[in-house]
């Protein structure tokens, strides 16, 4: 078990508690990242997941790979970090990469650089679709005269928090 940044100690799930045994068969850091993780499902070209650093109640945790099966984006947009991330799941970020960055050239280098700007944006992009579904919803059924319960209306404040948060994200990327 690990604690949050609140120190609320977050239970780790079934796949967390794999033996070190059973992770030497894995071929690749995104298989061993996957397998750890709870609710994934493919999105795009990449995955999303619940965050396992924070109380997730639906997937805010994007997940993509590189050719070779390295992870290359890791965001949770809750905001939380990679290294909280992975702690919460027993890894460490070193666990997410298969060769030391140093044997890149210049040129993949920039390669890899570039794909994590496509990546992120992609990601971003596809978490703003979704938390437009979210509002045009609510939006839709205030139209119909119905009122939003206080559940629906805190998931609405949710998915703007989240919109924002993804236009930050493709902001800084864009740098």
């Amino acid at each position: 078990m690990t604690q949050n940044k609140s120190g609320t100690v977050l239970a780790m799930g079934n796949r967390a508690a794999k033996t070190a045994s059973a992770e030497k068969y894995k071929s690749s850091s995104i298989e061993l990242l996957l397998s750890r993780l709870e609710c994934v499902r493919k999105s795009g070209r990449g995955w999303v997941a619940r965050c396992p650093a924070h109380e997730d109640r639906s997937p805010s945790l994007s997940i993509c790979d590189g050719d070779d099966g390295r992870v290359l984006l890791l965001h949770c947009f809750a905001g939380c970090s990679a290294a909280d991330i992975v702690a919460a799941i027993g890894l460490e970020l070193a666990d997410l990469f298969d060769r030391p960055r140093e044997q890149l050239t210049p040129q993949r280098r920039a390669e890899v650089r570039d794909r994590v700007q496509r990546k992120t944006i992609g990601a971003a992009l596809a978490q703003i679709e979704r938390e437009v579904c979210i509002c045009l919803m609510a939006s839709a059924d205030l139209a119909r005269g119905n009122s939003l319960t206080r559940e629906d209306h805190e998931r609405v404040i949710l998915a703007m928090e989240r919109i924002s948060d993804a236009k930050r994200e493709i902001a800084n990327a864009r740098r």
